[in-house]
């Protein structure tokens, strides 16, 4: 057989049917749809066993379910949804979204770095605001407060999620076959047929390796997963218990508790190579803390479903797919590494000369990027108390007296928008009930 860069691409097959797969199937459908190229997908054992890792999604808009027509009052009815405003990291608690309004030419905490600090640097915070009251509503215009803005994140019932998405399968055209024969499943540089459990095979000219990494029907990191029942919270945790981390998300009914470890997994490979792709838990071992994991599939499904389709100049595609994962890969790491460290588990990927920045100017110099930006760093290095020893000089061309003053109107302005927010629980309900 030719490879895929010499000829046009008839058959793209994805093993693994979880969280992983189930979304690199749809979207790859949609994006191949009128080109004539066929998606297949192979259920593979073990795969759903990552899919804990994906119960935290993030709410952007470039969110890979809302183009699929899965809206969050759909995610309520079907998946047991819930919102999280913030992540709580042992003795932590990392509010989602901006803190504070910059002014002066200064970015806000070197402000507040000049204040009486009588108000955390976190009281700036929309989100943070509403968690004290266990309050929540989605980021619309009528609550912003000029350019600042909470975030949220979704947590969902995963196998409930894959079930739901896997109804759209007939609809899109994916071809769901028998599952992949792990005897004679080897992803390496060439996979290009496939052979099933009810001995059939296929030809396929790309391969997505979404089976989780393994075959023994374990995740590379689950220690154990129970459920329990209590009220929704505007947070979810992240603890550590020994040799284990404990991820506590309350979804709308119950709370799901999984204990990992991410110690038992590979570490990351190429992700592209020959004619596999490798998505998800088989391409690297990040840990599932936060909902970064989630964006970092959905960055990998995004670019996949922009080049596979036109077939050409497949080479140029993986050098650039190889190159922007693993720069995406380095900076999740290093963000790991902080909350490793927050969860007393220092690491030695924690960027120390970075930190050393930050620590003496209060300055961040990382670059930007829509997977994690400055001020998600800002925001991260703040809630584990990283804070500066020193102040940017902008700052201290404000008066005293106006920036005390700039600060108590920015704090009432929060309050008072916050307050209006309807309890989490009460926000559930009526969500449910509109549903129906």
């Amino acid at each position: 057989m030719r490879s895929a860069r010499t000829r046009s691409l008839q058959t793209i097959a994805i093993v693994g049917a979880g969280f992983e797969g189930t979304l690199a199937a749809l979207w790859l459908g949609q994006a191949c749809r009128g080109t004539g190229i066929r998606i297949v997908l192979a259920p593979c054992p073990g795969a759903e066993a990552c899919d804990f890792a994906y119960a935290t999604l993030p709410a952007r808009p470039d969110d890979l379910l809302g183009a699929l027509g899965i809206s969050d009052l759909t995610l309520l009815q079907a998946c047991s949804a819930s919102f999280a405003l913030g992540v709580a990291l042992g003795d932590h608690t990392l509010p989602f979204g901006s803190v504070g309004m910059d002014f002066a030419g200064a970015d806000f905490h070197h402000h507040w770095l000049l204040t009486d600090r009588q108000e955390s640097y976190f009281a700036y915070s929309p989100a943070w605001q509403a968690m004290q009251g266990a309050q929540f509503a989605p980021p619309v215009a009528r609550n912003a407060i000029g350019s600042l803005q909470h975030e949220f994140t979704r947590l969902v019932d995963v196998p409930a999620l894959v079930d739901l998405l896997s109804r759209q399968f007939e609809s899109r055209g994916i071809r769901v076959t028998a599952p992949i024969d792990s005897n004679q499943w080897s992803p390496t540089h060439n996979a290009h047929k496939l052979v099933f459990t009810d001995s059939e095979s296929l030809d396929a000219d790309i391969v997505i390796d979404a089976s989780g990494s393994r075959s023994d029907g374990e995740s590379p990191w689950l220690h154990a997963q129970s459920e329990d029942t209590v009220a929704p919270l505007p947070t979810y945790k992240v603890e550590d218990e020994g040799p284990a981390w404990l991820r506590v998300t309350p979804l709308a009914d119950r709370t799901i508790l999984t204990r990992f470890d991410h110690t038992r997994s590979s570490a990351s490979r190429t992700p592209w190579e020959g004619n596999v792709v490798r998505i998800g838990a088989a391409a690297h071992a990040l840990p599932p803390l936060l909902p970064w994991y989630s964006s970092l599939l959905m960055r990998s499904i995004r670019r996949l479903a922009e080049w596979l389709p036109p077939s050409r100049d497949l080479d140029h595609h993986r050098r650039a797919f190889n190159r922007q994962f693993a720069a995406d890969v380095d900076l999740l790491a290093s963000a790991n590494a902080l909350v490793e460290t927050a969860l007393g588990r220092p690491s030695d990927a924690t960027p120390e000369a970075a930190l050393s920045l930050w620590c003496k100017r209060g300055a961040w110099h990382d670059p930007d990027s829509d997977l994690l930006n400055r001020w998600d760093w800002i925001g991260l290095l703040m809630a584990l108390n990283h804070y500066p020893q020193n102040h940017d000089p902008l700052a201290e061309r404000l008066p005293a007296k106006s920036r005390t003053q700039h600060c108590a109107r920015l704090r009432a302005e929060i309050v008072r928008i916050t307050s209006g927010f309807p309890k989490l629980t009460d926000y559930l309900a009526a969500a449910q009930q509109a549903g129906q």
